[in-house]
């Protein structure tokens, strides 16, 4: 055997549900509104998460540090 491999993204872990939970802190974070829905949070994903958090308030470098850091708490946290 030479390699085997894993869909690890929605079959051994759904980080979507983990993704969607950190963008809403975020959101929560700069007084915003999340997405309504996993279909408006997928559409979302198309876009670079510095230009999700800049529409969302994230003006200086030190307020996309900010988002960052509320991300990987919110992920970390859910990953264990």
């Amino acid at each position: 055997m030479k390699a085997i491999i894993f869909d690890y993204d929605g079959v051994l872990v759904n980080s979507r549900d983990v993704g969607m939970e950190a963008y809403k802190a975020i959101a929560d974070t700069f007084g915003r509104s999340a997405f309504i829905s996993m279909a408006d949070f997928q559409k979302a994903q198309k876009m670079s998460f510095r230009e999700t958090f800049t529409q969302w308030g994230a003006s200086t470098e030190q307020r996309i540090k900010q988002a960052e850091q509320t991300y990987r708490e919110v992920t970390s946290k859910n990953s264990k």
